[in-house]
């Protein structure tokens, strides 16, 4: 037992040497308008635990979708759905760096224009996918109904509402450069 390591107790000094004077370094400060780095210290614990689930979770889905994918079988429904969900998962933990950054820093990418994008991606999505959400009804109309006529309707309606949903996927990056070029715009003034 000679080679035992002893530990003493931390202090709250010594908690303040190695916790805050990294963070006194950086020159980080609640409120300060002074200061061209600010830092909303209040929102580290959320920013933390999202690193923390970006740092698990990109890994950890970039191995499932590898692993499915060397496995894959196209007639296995689980592994269609678990690749969909590590995909869908490993989307959204790329974007934690932004909303950490926007958490302890406040956002600085043009909200306005953001905004503005958010509501022509929103638009777009329901002026494609609702005519698609109605020849579902229609569909379902003609089943509980038993109308020969209501299922034809819905068979018709269906391949030109399907055809709209495609048309948003091809909608939206001109909608993403529209705004990326008044961006710049707003940049350059």
């Amino acid at each position: 037992m000679e080679n035992e390591l002893e530990l003493e107790p931390l202090s709250s000094d010594m908690i303040r040497k190695t916790v805050l004077c990294p963070l006194d370094m950086l020159h980080l400060h609640t409120s300060s308008s002074n200061s061209s780095t600010t830092l909303n210290t209040g929102n580290l614990a959320p920013s933390m635990v999202l690193g923390l689930c970006c740092l698990v979770g990109v890994p950890g889905n970039i191995a499932v979708v590898v692993m499915i994918v060397r496995n894959f079988k196209t007639e296995n429904f689980t592994l269609k759905l678990m690749l969909s969900l590590a995909v869908s998962d490993l989307l959204s933990l790329i974007t934690m760096p932004m909303w950490i950054y926007d958490l302890l820093h406040g956002w600085k990418f043009g909200r306005t224009l953001m905004t503005k994008l958010v509501t022509s991606i929103v638009v777009t999505f329901f002026i494609f996918w609702i005519p698609l959400s109605v020849t579902n009804i229609i569909g379902l109309s003609g089943v509980w109904l038993e109308s020969k006529t209501v299922d034809h309707l819905f068979d018709v309606m269906w391949e030109i509402t399907g055809a709209l949903t495609f048309i948003n996927s091809c909608v939206n990056p001109f909608l993403y450069a529209f705004t990326a070029r008044n961006l710049r715009q707003d940049n350059q003034q």
